[in-house]
């Protein structure tokens, strides 16, 4: 069973290469994303996500890896390519979490997208670390979302800077909320006191964002309770092979591929449950759950550099430093220091080890170099320098490489 499910949509090639458009094309746009949240059974919903936690699959062996193209995101034909140009229209009317710079835009063919984005003057490391996470959990054999590369997106209504000004707007300090509408929309009447600000914005104007990501979800739903939307590392412990869940090799090698990449923003929001079956039930039994990285942001960096919260992304020098193994046992993975208690330092068998380190040795010197240069880190904003990228990554597998664990 392949955990990536690839599903042609109608979202057609004229989207993902047509030049962009001086004016807002004529279409039906939605108002926000479609429900993806399975229903489950009313004051059950926590029994129904942990019984189908126990079966989650993390991992299944995936086509060769030796022939995957890391350059781009894989996917149907008519996916976006890093020379997409895309037009789309501000989707506002629902807040933002977290402190990514990111933004909700409608395409016309009814789709609407999420946008990560460089701020001006100032770069965004997701932007540059998230497609790279990606492509290589997604060529591993691991669960992901699509995070594509393009070289535009004119988003008409947007401000400069989207992500601000919906914070502001959604802000309960009515003073910033006033100041946004004066500022940012032009003073509309009774702007101040509207829920839906979008009727406000003028739809005439565009701001261009250059090489920007597009987020598309793993498909199938998502199965989230009342108390919980995501999970912990520590909850991968609940997983059981004897219930059709993945087996412990399987769970050692995710963990082992998690601490390679760093995954240091493991708050439970930032994994997802997702049920991946093609017709999903009535009664809330999921056959074929998933457990995945759904918010890999915050990957190849540190977890004791940085400005935010005492780790960084995208950062080489913090990734080299970041240990892979504690020194409290041979093989206990360095999992504690993160900016989340989700994970904590823990020990991994052999199988796991030989697994994680057979995946990663697989790649070619040529893919690791396209997965570097693919996501643009050597170019404006990030200038990074691919060569030293490479010896990074080469040192980190080695340690995974060259370590003997306990068979188990």
């Amino acid at each position: 069973m392949k955990l990536l499910i690839i599903v042609v949509t109608t979202f057609t090639s004229f989207f993902a290469s047509a030049q962009l458009l001086p004016q807002l094309p004529q279409a039906t746009y939605q108002s926000g994303r479609p429900n993806d949240k399975m229903v489950l059974p009313t004051g059950r919903e926590e029994e129904f996500r942990a019984e189908a936690f126990t079966r989650a699959k993390v991992w299944s062996e995936p086509a060769p890896i030796g022939a995957v193209n890391l350059r781009v995101t894989q996917g149907s034909p008519n996916e976006f390519t890093n020379d997409s140009e895309i037009t789309c229209k501000w989707v506002s009317n629902e807040r933002y979490s977290g402190a990514t710079p990111k933004f909700l835009c409608a395409i016309p063919n009814g789709e609407v997208i999420k946008v990560k984005y460089h701020r001006e003057k100032k770069s965004t490391a997701e932007v540059g670390a998230e497609p790279m996470a990606t492509r290589l959990l997604s060529a591993l054999g691991f669960g992901t979302d699509s995070i594509f590369i393009v070289k535009t997106i004119r988003c008409f209504g947007c401000p400069k800077d989207p992500y601000s000004a919906n914070t502001k707007f959604y802000s309960p300090i009515k003073q910033i909320k006033d100041d946004h509408c004066q500022f940012q929309l032009n003073n509309a009447p009774g702007c101040r006191y509207s829920k839906d600000h979008s009727k406000f914005l003028s739809f005439d104007k565009y701001t261009d964002f250059q090489y920007a990501t597009i987020e598309r979800r793993l498909p199938g739903k998502r199965m989230i309770s009342p108390k919980k939307d995501g999970w912990g590392y520590t909850e991968l412990a609940n997983i059981d092979a004897s219930r059709g869940g993945a087996s412990k090799a399987e769970l050692d090698a995710f963990r082992i591929v998690s601490v390679f990449l760093n995954h240091a923003d493991n708050k439970d929001d930032n994994q997802m449950l997702t049920c991946t079956d093609s017709t999903i039930r009535d009664d809330g039994y999921c056959k074929n759950p998933v457990a995945f990285i759904s918010d890999a942001g915050t990957t190849f960096g540190s977890s004791s550099r940085g400005m935010h919260k005492g780790f960084s992304k995208l950062d080489v020098v913090g990734w080299e430093e970041h240990s892979i193994w504690s020194e409290t046992g041979a093989c206990m993975l360095q999992m504690k220091g993160n900016m989340t208690e989700s994970w904590k330092d823990i020990e991994v068998g052999e199988e796991g080890r030989k697994l994680a380190a057979r995946l990663l040795s697989s790649l070619k010197p040529q893919q690791i170099r396209d997965l570097f240069e693919g996501a643009r880190i050597h170019v404006s904003p990030f200038n990074g320098n691919v060569d030293v990228w490479i010896r990074v990554f080469n040192k980190r597998l080695a340690k995974i490489s060259s370590r003997t664990c306990p068979v188990n």
